[in-house]
């Protein structure tokens, strides 16, 4: 009797220790799950300053690169006796 006893009690004692791992690795798993939804919203964020910074690097290119056409169409003018 001793034995069915002490055998049932190790398996309780088992299954709460069990229990216990599993509710401390859900736990872990929810903390590892909001901290990648944070990393997700940070990169999101980076993403969308990165697409604002390429616009703007792409209008300065646009602005230049139309200066620039304008002075080469004014030395052909000019090359070709118009101005």
């Amino acid at each position: 009797m001793c034995g069915g006893y002490q055998a049932e009690r190790n398996e309780l004692l088992g299954r709460q220790a069990s229990n216990r791992n599993s509710e401390e690795f859900r736990r872990t798993i929810r903390a590892l799950l909001d901290q990648m939804e944070q990393y997700r919203r940070e990169l999101e964020q980076s993403l969308a300053e990165l697409q604002n910074f390429v616009a703007l690097v792409n209008k300065i290119n646009f602005f230049f690169g139309s200066i620039v056409v304008v002075i080469w169409l004014f030395r052909l003018l000019k090359y070709f006796g118009f101005l």
